[in-house]
């Protein structure tokens, strides 16, 4: 949380804490990160880091960690810390539950399936109702999209399940504007090829996104 706190007071107050669950057992296990009980770990987790961002100071006893007398100081330039970004890929119960209970964010990751902004009805609507659930406002979850976009000269061939953003910097432009339609506020973009080609060659379509 210290590192969040100073990564914030860097940022002059624009950094953001995105956290998930992980669902790459190899990454766990690269890692040596324990892989079993994964949504209830990290939901222990969450709450260690929300009371130490919001409140400073924290006390727990879990199944899986227990923090005593922990006390983050000195705190970053905003009272109750960076915001909180969960993200989620096809989420269940207990998932859309802590969507609802701890994330300032939400991300639909969608860079796994149709990264087009018809995606995003029935992935927030999930999110939508959960909040319902537990009587959150939905206005106060902000939500966000993660794409995967095909650039000119890419060798990756998309399985049949995905449908990456791809075609003239006019067409992807069209379908940010899209994705902010629906109430996206802001996109994280997954190149292929991930070069610096590519950044600079979406340029262009940010560049129309801004009438130039």
């Amino acid at each position: 949380m210290k590192i969040a706190d100073a990564l914030d007071e860097i940022s002059g107050g624009r950094f953001t804490l995105g956290v998930g669950a992980g669902d790459s057992q190899e990454e766990h296990r690269v890692f040596g990160f324990p892989s079993d009980h994964r949504i209830s770990r990290f939901e222990e987790a969450l709450e260690i880091i929300r009371t130490l961002l919001r409140e400073g100071r924290l006390d727990f006893e879990g199944e899986y960690y227990t923090i005593r007398g922990c006390e983050l100081l000195p705190r970053g330039p905003r009272p109750h810390g960076p915001p909180i970004l969960i993200g989620t890929l096809r989420p269940k119960p207990r998932m859309q539950r802590l969507v609802a209970q701890y994330a300032d964010i939400w991300n639909g990751w969608f860079a796994y399936g149709v990264s087009w902004p018809e995606a995003v009805p029935a992935e927030r609507q999930i999110i939508d109702q959960a909040c319902r659930r537990r009587g959150r406002d939905l206005s106060t979850l902000e939500r966000t999209a993660g794409l995967r976009v095909l650039m000119s000269g890419s060798l990756y061939i998309p399985p049949e399940h995905e449908r990456p953003l791809r075609g003239s910097p006019e067409v992807m432009a069209e379908a940010l504007r899209g994705f902010a339609e629906e109430g996206i506020t802001h996109v994280q973009l997954a190149f292929s090829p991930g070069s610096l080609e590519s950044v600079k060659g979406f340029g262009t379509v940010l560049r129309l996104m801004d009438g130039r």
